[in-house]
């Protein structure tokens, strides 16, 4: 679907290059999707799922107050222009990098630290080598 501009697309195998191509992001609020975009600095529009758990309200309310998105709840989408509207705000709003907020994107890096830095400085069993057995 195309209209002013705007495509909505349902899935895509390639979400990190449409994220990277897009100007503005609408889309639900899992993990993934929302940490993926602001780490792309990308201006979002959350629409959070709340039904069965409230998982992702929760997750859009909070970095909506950090000023890194702007919340659409489904029960607003029944209203006529309450998306555009609320593209509209993202779009006026002043954008804040995540990194001014605290929001890091090096988890794995910083996990992978920590473990290393507790490993016993033990050898690996002759069969054994960093990648797993030979």
């Amino acid at each position: 679907m195309e209209d002013a501009g705007a495509h909505v697309i349902a899935g895509t195998p390639d979400l990190p290059g449409l994220l990277e191509s897009a100007e503005a992001v609408v889309g639900m609020s899992g993990y993934n999707t929302v940490y993926e975009a602001l780490a792309l600095r990308k201006r979002f529009v959350a629409v959070p799922r709340v039904r069965p758990r409230r998982e992702q309200l929760e997750r859009a309310n909070r970095l909506a107050g950090m000023g890194l998105l702007s919340v659409l709840e489904p029960a607003v989408l029944q209203r006529p222009g309450a998306m555009a509207r609320a593209v509209d705000r993202a779009y006026s709003a002043r954008p804040v990098d995540p990194l001014d907020v605290g929001l890091r994107f090096d988890g794995a890096h910083v996990a992978a630290g920590m473990l290393l830095s507790d490993a016993p400085r033990q050898q690996l069993p002759s069969n054994l080598h960093v990648g797993g057995p030979r």
